[in-house]
């Protein structure tokens, strides 16, 4: 009996997660771009949102060239769509993709970044939330935890995340003190927010307090794995 109340409570969690992603595409403007080489994973995506009885056509855009990606994402935002990009952790074009996932965090804060990745490796994992992505999908994958998944990384966004994509943008401005009291708030409403350590040393670093930068960066680490 207690299993199938926890399978009852999994399909309903579950449940709840397709809706966030079918509003993401129907009523926000979704768009999904997919920067891989990998046609079985862009296949999945594709019946995801096929799946989820969303007939509009052309959500989903996958690039197999990373040099067209800036381009993409420019045009979806100045489209007035709301993309996530998912893309994978190391290419066989560029390698590791860290520096574009950067690159991509600074240019657009407010673009939601899943990475896609074989490997489970935590400090590698971590680097990658410092450069600014948001989520992670450990392939293969079911089309059920991909839903799961997309469906975290789609809601809409919380206080907590709101104020950190405001942090995130002063960052980006290389304004650290603005950024250092919006994070600080964070941290006192949830202390063991990941994500408000990752932005919390990313201010101490453009602020010139290395030292304190590692320090946050560890915390994050640790909370990350809780």
């Amino acid at each position: 009996m207690p299993m199938a109340f926890d399978d009852f409570q999994a399909k309903q969690r579950l449940n709840k997660l397709k809706a966030v992603v079918r509003e993401y595409f129907t009523k926000r403007n979704g768009h999904a771009l997919c920067l891989t080489d990998d046609p079985t994973f862009a296949t999945l995506l594709r019946n995801i949102i096929k799946d989820l009885a969303i007939s509009q056509p052309g959500l989903l855009t996958v690039i197999p060239d990373p040099s067209r990606a800036l381009k993409v994402i420019s045009e979806a935002f100045a489209e007035g769509k709301q993309p996530v990009i998912f893309i994978e952790r190391v290419l066989p074009a560029i390698g590791d993709t860290g520096f574009l996932i950067r690159q991509f965090k600074d240019t657009f804060p407010e673009l939601r970044i899943i990475v896609m990745t074989t490997t489970a490796d935590k400090d590698r994992i971590m680097l990658l939330h410092e450069s600014g992505a948001d989520n992670f999908v450990l392939k293969p994958i079911s089309a059920n935890d991909l839903t799961e998944k997309m469906g975290t990384s789609l809601a809409q966004p919380s206080m907590l995340r709101q104020l950190l994509d405001k942090a995130r943008t002063f960052i980006v401005k290389n304004v650290g003190g603005e950024a250092l009291k919006i994070t600080q708030k964070v941290l006192e409403i949830k202390p063991d927010s990941a994500a408000g350590y990752v932005v919390l040393g990313d201010a101490l670093r453009i602020s010139g307090d290395l030292e304190k930068a590692k320090m946050a960066y560890e915390r994050a680490c640790k909370y990350s794995g809780d």
